[in-house]
């Protein structure tokens, strides 16, 4: 009775550690499949999210900077374009009202005649207001421009516009008159205004502008070459606006309204040509970071569609399981939940699967000892040494090989879950390091109580062959 009971109990421990090993594998198996099939894609998709997010955000804060400097820079342009139209109109009006009263004052010289235009009547000419006023109402209309000052010519010069008959000759004369009295004066008055009142706040905020450049670089240094292009335009518009002046050209430009307009009309240009051939580099970050944004959150939409494809991917394996496993039946597991404890799943799996195959073959042991020592010719030793020695799962170089591959095995997973969970890299490093140990010591454990039964069985078969040959 008690040799059937021990040749059950030995059949039993056989059964179940021969299960176990078959649990192993096929837990490590699943764990696999799930790891290649499951985890490592929603690892990769879960890192590409994090990656959109964070160039989102980063781009949002460049496009938020963008938004207060790229307008700034627009409106610095603006600004000084805007004051060079005013100033250059208001000059061109000075001028214009200047050479109406000019040209009312040259026939009354010619009526005066030579004696006349030289001495005293000719010198009233010049202050008197009513005429200048009538004579640029007659040449512009009631709304042309206010009368202008205009300096009294001398004597000599007056009495040969008296004289002469020919406008050519009358231009040639008045010459430098209209430089030096005419217009250098409006020029270095104009030239002068601008680098008092409009240079000061141009460079002012020119300076603000390149400081607030330069603390984006710093912040968002990928776009360094933007920034240092940005730079450049500032300092081109400060600089134009520093260098702007009205310079007279040559010969007889003030002749006509149209050569004087033409005058103004080019010193303009010439500024506006500085601004808009200044490097929008701002405008462009602006629109390429906007683009950028657009298609991060797009690719966050796909990444998003793939997630959730996969999560009901990982729901259908759970249906089949629990279609095999009857308690898994009640049991609902979020794909995100089982990837954020996917190195603590295979820790904890491993641990107890190999603590329970350690523990299967000690209970295999045990039994085969008594069987020995119930029965002294029973082969039960000596097969288990025989399978201890060959067995894919007890033998040292097995043992210490399936140790370091679920070590190398948990650290992957560890190194997957923090590429896109940052936020919990202390605790997952904690976990790999906590199911690293564990299995060391269990794989340890489970060698030493191998090696401790072989050396027993060993043992064992040795005296039972010294008995059978006595």
């Amino acid at each position: 009775m008690a040799d059937d009971l021990l040749a059950t109990l030995f059949a039993e421990a056989r059964a179940r550690h021969e299960t176990t090993c078959r649990w192993l594998s096929i837990t490590a198996i699943a764990l696999a499949v799930f790891h290649l099939m499951i985890f490592h894609p929603y690892a990769d998709l879960a890192r590409q999210k994090v990656g959109a997010e964070a160039a989102v955000l980063q781009q949002t804060a460049l496009k938020s900077a963008l938004d207060g400097m790229a307008p700034r820079l627009e409106t610095l342009k603006t600004q000084i374009t805007g004051e060079a139209d005013v100033r250059l109109k208001e000059l061109l009006t000075d001028l214009k009202g200047a050479f109406a009263r000019l040209n009312a004052v040259l026939p009354a010289l010619q009526n005066l005649g030579p004696d006349a235009a030289e001495g005293e009547p000719g010198e009233r000419l010049f202050s008197q207001a009513r005429l200048a006023q009538a004579a640029q109402i007659q040449v512009q209309g009631p709304q042309g421009p206010a009368a202008a000052d205009l300096p009294i010519m001398s004597g000599p010069l007056r009495r040969s516009l008296a004289q002469s008959t020919s406008r050519d000759t009358n231009l040639n004369l008045i010459k430098s008159y209209v430089d030096q009295q005419i217009v250098d004066p409006r020029f270095t008055k104009f030239n002068a205004r601008w680098q008092n009142e409009v240079v000061p706040p141009i460079v002012q905020e020119g300076q603000k502008l390149a400081d607030a450049t330069r603390t984006a670089q710093d912040k968002f240094p990928e776009a360094a070459a933007s920034w240092a292009s940005a730079t450049l335009a500032i300092s081109q518009i400060v600089d134009a606006a520093r260098q702007f002046k009205i310079q007279a050209p040559q010969g007889l430009w003030w002749a006509t309204v149209e050569t004087k307009e033409a005058t103004v009309r080019d010193a303009l240009l010439a500024l506006t040509n500085v601004e808009q051939n200044s490097d929008p580099a701002l405008k462009n970050l602006l629109q390429r970071t906007e683009a950028a944004i657009a298609e991060n959150k797009e690719k966050q939409k796909a990444i998003a569609a793939k997630t959730e494809a996969l999560n009901e991917q990982f729901l259908e394996q759970q249906k089949q399981l629990a279609s095999m496993v009857e308690p898994l039946k009640a049991i609902s597991v979020n794909l995100a939940n089982v990837a954020l404890f996917f190195p603590l799943i295979l820790s904890a799996t491993f641990v107890i699967l190999t603590g329970l195959l350690t523990a299967r073959i000690r209970q295999l042991g045990q039994i085969v000892t008594l069987l020995s020592r119930k029965e002294t010719s029973s082969l039960a030793p000596e097969w288990l040494l025989v399978y201890l020695d060959s067995s894919p799962w007890h033998k040292t170089a097995a043992v210490f090989a399936r140790c370091a591959a679920i070590v190398a095995w948990i650290a992957l997973a560890s190194y997957e879950l923090d590429s896109f969970f940052p936020g919990g890299r202390a605790q997952t490093i904690l976990f790999a390091a906590i199911g690293g140990t564990a299995i060391s010591l269990l794989s340890f454990y489970e060698w030493r109580t191998a090696e401790a039964l072989k050396d027993s069985l060993h043992r064992s078969v040795i005296t039972f062959r010294a008995t059978a040959r006595g």
